[in-house]
C-alpha cells in the first residue's frame, strides 16, 4: 500500500496560527507546498509556501464539495470537472 501522508506542523512567524504541510513535501523547506492551519474556532485556512502572505478560507461548504470532486474527478454520468475554479469578484 502507498504510505499516507502525514502533517508536519511549521509554526507560523507571527505565531497566532501553526501550519501543516504534509510529510510529502519533503524536507529542506520546499517552497511548493500547500499548508494548512486551523484557528480554534475551527476555520480551516489555506495557503501556498511560496506565497505565504495570500490566506484562502473556504467555507465548510465549499471545502466539502472541493473534496468530494478531488476524490471523484469528475460528475457522475458526465465528462465535466466536478469542480470549477471561478474568480471571487474584489
Amino acid at each position: 500500500p502507498a504510505p499516507t501522508p502525514a502533517l508536519v506542523p511549521e509554526d507560523s512567524p507571527d505565531g497566532t496560527l501553526t501550519w501543516q504541510r504534509s510529510s510529502f513535501s519533503g524536507s529542506g523547506g520546499g517552497t511548493e507546498c500547500v499548508e494548512a492551519a486551523v484557528t480554534p474556532d475551527g476555520r480551516l485556512h489555506l495557503r501556498e509556501s511560496d506565497r505565504p502572505a495570500t490566506v484562502l478560507t473556504p467555507s465548510r461548504g465549499v471545502w466539502v464539495a472541493f473534496l468530494r470532486a478531488v476524490r471523484t474527478g469528475v460528475d457522475a454520468g458526465t465528462e465535466e470537472p466536478a469542480f470549477r475554479a471561478r474568480k471571487i469578484p474584489e
